[in-house]
């Protein structure tokens, strides 16, 4: 049998393999290519049979695979190579040659001796892919690497929480709530004067710690907690009494969760002192307090040394003209300086009386004498004392009640000073020939009086400083107001009554101020 029919039938029979098959003879010449090679290497067998393996493939002379094939045929030493250890010699690729990463490859090196064909013996080369294996491994060996990075980050995080806690007053807790048992954490346990062991259940004497007014609450709490889904965050504050007698605060911050080995509901969390955080807050409030009493202080002297300048500057200059014309002006001009001189005494002596009025009811002595009243009686008297005024400015006015649902108990003579106040201020800002709508209304409990005109409002920013002292709308055309008292007077009375003051924007034009007073009051009471 010649040495082309075994080779060919040699070749009929690796081509029907699952790897590639490459046959070299003693002069590294080509002898068998299988159709493996040829489709992940693109190389058909027709081109590379009988070319010299080392023309074909001159990258790989000084490679190892070179080394172990003429080892081979020389000795007779077989050889594996693997792609793990060493890069893929052959230029096999899973799809498009030289546009993709080559093929992992296990190459297993043997001699091959056939007593039918003489120039032997042969090398026989079989290359494995073994890709897949290879991202496996990778895979695995990605995933081994990022847990052992996972634990220790979790080992790091570890140690720098124990550390916080210890550093930051907090304590590790867990609460078992079917069995009601409290484990702490040595920290935990020391907050709250506990000697006990890890292990150990301190749910009683935990609980008898706490300051009396606040147990039942703390308990109350944790069990509403409980009562939530698991995942629920609660956070709460109470007072505890330390082993020195000493009150302090702590805080606990936990999350409710299912212990799955036994079904409980549990809650594990943190327990804080946060005393010298209690300390420091009330520091801070006193400081603000005493902060914005010194501004108030200051603001209340800066506005009345403006308010008591301007009507005594008037007073003086008009008197001093007075008397140093007496001799020369007319009797029209010197009723011109007494006027003026009256103005600015009245706008003085008006000052003085609100200033009197609102101290007393900011020092809670002024008596409110409570008894029934006709509400409606009190709008029409103010009506009829400042109707001179609205006829000069053509202004007309408007009540709105239903009869029998106009009367309740407060002080006559401090309401009509406040009916009187927003009445004065819808005409001040009421343009000429308009309408001011009083309305009445009685509720459940209350009585509701309210003044409405079709000026130009009040300017969203002055809502909530409008009923301060010295406060006036920005919105004053004729830039003539009064004290910037009046308003704050009439908080104050409302505040007497037990009621609320109030004033909104109406939506055509204007505003509308309002109160309420209960329809029933202690008959005699001092505010």
């Amino acid at each position: 049998m010649s040495n082309q029919i075994v080779l060919c039938d040699i070749k009929a029979f690796v081509n029907g393999f699952n790897s590639g098959i490459l046959v070299l003879d003693q002069q590294l010449n080509i002898v068998c290519w299988n159709q493996w090679m040829a489709k992940y290497s693109g190389l058909p067998a027709e081109i590379l049979i009988g070319q010299s393996f080392e023309k074909q493939f001159p990258e790989l002379i000084n490679h190892r695979i070179h080394q172990a094939i003429t080892n081979n045929l020389a000795k007779g030493l077989p050889s594996t190579l693997s792609s793990i250890l060493n890069k893929s010699p052959f230029p096999l690729y899973a799809q498009v040659r030289d546009t993709s990463e080559r093929l992992h490859q296990q190459i297993n090196i043997t001699q091959l001796n056939l007593s039918s064909i003489s120039n032997g013996p042969y090398c026989l080369i079989n290359i494995t892919d073994v890709s897949a294996a290879r991202i496996r491994e990778q895979v695995l060996e990605n995933q081994v690497k990022e847990r052992k990075k996972a634990e220790q980050r979790l080992l790091k995080r570890t140690d720098q929480l124990q550390a916080a806690l210890y550093a930051s007053n907090a304590g590790v807790f867990r609460y078992d709530a079917e069995l009601e048992q409290m484990f702490l954490d040595k920290k935990a346990s020391e907050l709250f004067s506990i000697h006990a062991e890890a292990h150990q259940n301190c749910y009683t004497k935990w609980k008898d710690t706490i300051v009396t007014e606040d147990s039942l609450r703390v308990v109350n709490y944790i069990k509403k907690s409980l009562e939530e889904v698991p995942g629920y965050q609660l956070y709460f504050e109470f007072r505890i009494h330390a082993a020195d007698e000493e009150i302090k605060w702590i805080m606990i911050k936990g999350i409710t969760a299912i212990d799955l080995t036994i079904q409980h509901k549990i809650i594990n969390g943190v327990l804080v002192d946060i005393t010298q955080e209690k300390a420091n807050q009330d520091l801070l409030r006193e400081k603000e307090a005493a902060e914005i009493a010194n501004h108030a202080k200051s603001a209340f002297l800066a506005n009345m040394s403006h308010e008591l300048r301007t009507p005594m500057h008037g007073i003086l200059s008009f008197s001093s003209l007075g008397i140093s014309r007496i001799e020369s002006a007319s009797k029209e001009k010197l009723e011109t300086y007494f006027s003026r001189i009256h103005e600015s005494g009245t706008r003085l002596l008006y000052l003085l009386n609100d200033l009197l009025d609102l101290s007393k009811l900011e020092a809670g002595q002024m008596k409110m004498n409570f008894a029934q009243h006709d509400l409606l009686g009190l709008v029409e008297q103010a009506i009829n004392e400042q109707r001179a005024r609205m006829e000069d400015l053509e202004i007309s006015t408007e009540c709105c009640y239903h009869k029998g649902e106009t009367q309740a108990e407060f002080d006559n003579v401090r309401i009509i000073q406040v009916i009187a106040n927003f009445l004065s201020n819808a005409i001040k800002y009421t343009p000429r020939s308009s309408k001011i709508i009083f309305s009445i209304q009685q509720h459940i409990d209350t009585l509701e009086l309210s003044v409405k005109d079709y000026g130009v409002g009040i300017p969203e920013q002055e809502m909530d400083i409008i009923f301060e002292k010295f406060q006036q709308s920005s919105e004053a055309e004729n830039g003539s107001g009064g004290t910037g008292l009046g308003l704050a007077i009439c908080k104050e009375i409302i505040d007497g009554h037990f009621g609320d003051i109030g004033v909104r924007n109406n939506t055509e034009a204007g505003a509308t101020f309002y109160f309420k007073i209960p329809l029933c009051q202690e008959m005699e009471k001092t505010v």
